[in-house]
């Protein structure tokens, strides 16, 4: 992945792995460098997975420490391939995702299963841009999604300059889920009585790079699906930016005087016989209803090709995705969903009744469209951050989160402290969201936004705390004090809004000033 970070623009995991090694102390193992590489990538949402393949006495060895180095095997290799389709998982670092380990938990007996294989996209290929060539690298992501992680993931997921416009839905048939399976051998969710859930996210992670085998090695494509959907996780597999390879000529077309594509998405399972369980029910509705409303491109409508939801079937596929599955079902999935999503959207902005005494612990009081709206408004037309805005607040909604913070109380306060971005201290090179301060006083300054916004919310959350923190609330309260102390005499002295006055500025108005301006904003005022 290429990204921009600051102003300029590098690969992401070469950006992080020499940030990894200016911060270390002490030179790190080869092993350990991997860990904390792939745990800042998806600290910044990057979903890469940092690489080890090497003999064992070399994953102890110090990187590039000379005095220590050991010839190297010809297989040793330090990288983020993500199109490696060789089938060797157990050589692969697993990527780091949210309650799971870094490394999988051990896993007794066969717990990947080579029959474990679709029945349903072998002539699929599609036209126009599938070249049976030379083999190119395998688009692939490999990672598995909660919910609300999803949702999160797609806030800040970049689709280009001509995104999806439909959804198209299929089966696997082979492999299937619990009940919905042709095969008793063929069981995604086989022999996981007796495993924790770490141990099924990484055993069924195995799994699908099985699938990814399949379609690179089998079938010798260059990509896939977009993702896969059992009754736990939506699987992120081929990137929804690239066009997939699901449904022949309609997973890539040509429409409205442009090339269009679909997003592919596959139910783990077969269901000629039987609908998908509640748990799948909810996931797949889940996809559709947040891509709705992402991308704004299509409706929740049985529509072939562009503006709709369809199925495999209506390309000519048989009973794809299951003779159970019918459109008008579908469709009912879909729309319980898209009504759940917006009911939850409304209580959200609902719930606080923003006044002085409001805290800063608990869900947004605002929206982030709404806080984007109003900077953008107020920015000059060539700004540096004038196509940063949205990026910036996102980083609030992300951390404030884990943090249990509302991020639209938060991200207001940068707005006021920094004029709408439009102050020196916001201005690169500094990057300083609310005029902090390291110990002596002196305005502190940022390499990224993603990095100073962890900082402000960790003051926030210092102040605000009158327990223990939780992990993910100490991981941010040291992004503050490992660049500024916190004196112990303000700890849990923040609770609303209120407080600002004694605690943040000492100048009486200044909490009423924010609470004017969250007010502003939510009413969508965007006068200049």
């Amino acid at each position: 992945a290429d990204a921009r970070f600051g102003s300029t623009h590098h690969g992401a995991f070469t950006y992080n792995l020499v940030d990894v090694l200016q911060r270390s102390r002490h030179p790190a193992s080869y092993e350990e460098l991997i860990r904390q590489v792939g745990q800042n990538l998806y600290d910044r949402r990057f979903l890469q997975e940092p690489q080890l393949h090497c003999s064992d006495e070399n994953r102890q060895r110090p990187f590039l420490n000379r005095t220590a180095r050991q010839q190297p095997t010809s297989s040793d290799t330090l990288s983020t391939d993500t199109s490696d389709t060789s089938g060797s998982a157990g050589a692969e670092t697993t990527p780091i995702a949210p309650s799971r380990p870094s490394a999988p938990p051990p896993i007794h007996g066969n717990m990947v299963f080579e029959k474990l294989l679709p029945h349903e996209a072998e002539q699929d290929a599609g036209f126009p841009g599938f070249q049976q060539g030379p083999k190119k690298p395998f688009l692939y992501i490999g990672y598995g999604l909660t919910a609300d992680e999803f949702t999160a993931y797609l806030e800040q997921y970049s689709f280009g300059a001509t995104p999806p416009d439909s959804v198209i839905v299929h089966h696997t048939s082979v492999p299937g889920l619990g009940n919905a399976c042709t095969e008793i051998g063929n069981r995604w969710d086989a022999d996981e009585e007796n495993l924790n859930d770490a141990q099924i996210y990484f055993k069924r992670l195995q799994q699908l790079r099985l699938l990814r085998n399949y379609y690179a090695n089998q079938l010798k494509w260059d990509r896939g699906p977009h993702l896969f959907i059992d009754d736990r996780y939506i699987w992120l597999f081929t990137p929804m930016y690239h066009w997939g390879i699901h449904t022949a000529t309609a997973n890539f077309y040509y429409g409205h005087g442009q090339f269009r594509h679909s997003i592919g998405l596959v139910v783990i399972g077969h269901y000629d016989e039987m609908i998908w369980s509640p748990s799948v029910e909810y996931l797949v509705g889940h996809a559709i209803a947040v891509l709705k409303q992402r991308l704004g491109s299509f409706e929740i409508r049985h529509h072939v090709f562009s503006g709709g939801i369809s199925s495999h079937r209506d390309y000519g596929h048989l009973s794809c995705p299951g003779e159970a599955i019918s459109d008008d079902y579908l469709l009912e999935v879909a729309r319980t969903a898209w009504k759940r999503l917006q009911a939850e959207g409304n209580n959200r902005l609902i719930a606080p009744e923003l006044s002085l005494s409001s805290p800063l612990q608990g869900p947004a009081s605002g929206r982030r469209d709404q806080l984007v709206n109003y900077v953008v408004q107020r920015l000059p037309m060539h700004h540096e951050y004038r196509d940063d805005v949205d990026l910036i607040m996102s980083y609030y909604w992300h951390y404030a989160h884990s943090a249990g913070l509302d991020p639209f109380l938060a991200a207001a306060q940068c707005v006021l402290e920094t004029d709408a971005l439009r102050s020196a201290e916001a201005a690169r090179p500094q990057r300083n969201p609310a005029r902090l301060q390291d110990a002596s006083g002196h305005g502190l300054a940022f390499r990224t936004w993603d990095e100073s916004v962890q900082v402000h919310l960790g003051y926030l959350l210092g102040l605000t705390l009158q327990k223990d923190p939780e992990d993910a609330q100490r991981k941010i309260i040291r992004a503050y004090t490992s660049v500024a102390p916190l004196p112990s005499e303000q700890r849990g002295r923040l609770q609303q809004l209120a407080d600002f006055d004694a605690i943040w500025s000492h100048t009486p108005g200044y909490a009423q000033r924010l609470l004017e301006l969250m007010h502003t904003i939510q009413k969508g005022n965007v006068t200049t």
